[in-house]
């Protein structure tokens, strides 16, 4: 049910994010890419079967690993500025393998692996490529859509289909595998090019913070006070963290912006 349940969720994610992007742009449609709209509602089953501990387990495991994600979208950032989509995205990939193994290599407190998610996702962002910032709509055809939601349902099914089986660490790793970092990333960069995929990425990091802040509620909470407490505590939490590095994120944009003397007028 944890598989069919991100299979079903990753296209409704990808169509969310889309048309964000359609109204927006680029960036506010990673952010949404990157919060817990997917790993929140499978958390939620795993308290239910197999069980709070496996589940607050998993979101431990999660956590420790966000910044295997961050690092994904680090390397793709870079990456597409000087390849084309499906080499970005294989060395994005490569990097995610490569992060997961080495930040999961061996389990920590939740208050250990939250910091040092906090200082990954920190290091990400700040050295993301710097691109002029853009705003507004983006035309995305309804074909373009379609084929967007239908990749990310055949990347999430192939993602998820021995997860059942596995225990909760390996469990954990695989929620954080970035499959809407992969579909919108790879379309974006083919698309609409290399300074519109870092803005997209730089929303998706932005998510991750409050996508960590999440995994670490429960991770701490689950078990103590219950899923009827812990859920919500989490999306609060969720919630918080986004306000907090979006106020974080226009505070560094309008120091830059005196800086180099653009202030809007």
């Amino acid at each position: 049910m944890a598989v069919l349940l991100k299979v079903a969720l990753v296209p409704v994610v990808v169509w969310l994010a889309s048309l964000a992007g359609r109204r927006w742009g680029h960036a506010v449609a990673g952010w949404i890419s990157g919060l817990p709209l997917i790993a929140g509602p499978i958390s939620v089953f795993l308290a239910h079967d197999p069980g709070p501990a496996f589940a607050a387990a998993s979101a431990a495991t999660t956590l420790q690993v966000t910044g295997a994600a961050g690092a994904h979208c680090w390397t793709y950032a870079w990456a597409a500025r000087r390849f084309n989509w499906l080499a970005a995205l294989l060395a994005a990939w490569s990097a995610f393998t490569l992060a997961a193994l080495v930040l999961g290599a061996v389990p920590l407190p939740p208050l250990a692996g939250f910091a040092l998610t906090l200082a990954v996702l920190a290091l990400m962002l700040a050295t993301l490529p710097r691109v002029p910032p853009a705003s507004g709509p983006v035309h995305i055809p309804g074909v373009e859509l379609a084929v967007r939601i239908a990749a990310a349902a055949a990347l999430a099914a192939a993602v998820m289909l021995g997860a059942a089986a596995l225990g909760p660490r390996l469990s954990g790793i695989l929620i954080t595998f970035p499959i809407t970092g992969s579909v919108l990333p790879a379309f974006t960069r083919a698309l609409y090019g290399a300074d519109a995929t870092a803005r997209l990425i730089a929303g998706f990091v932005s998510g991750l913070f409050a996508f960590g802040v999440f995994h670490f509620a429960v991770a701490v909470a689950l078990e103590p006070l219950g899923a009827a407490v812990a859920f919500p505590l989490a999306v609060l939490a969720a919630l918080a963290a986004t306000w907090v590095v979006m106020r974080a994120r226009r505070a560094a944009w309008l120091r830059r912006a005196r800086g180099q003397g653009t202030m809007p007028k």
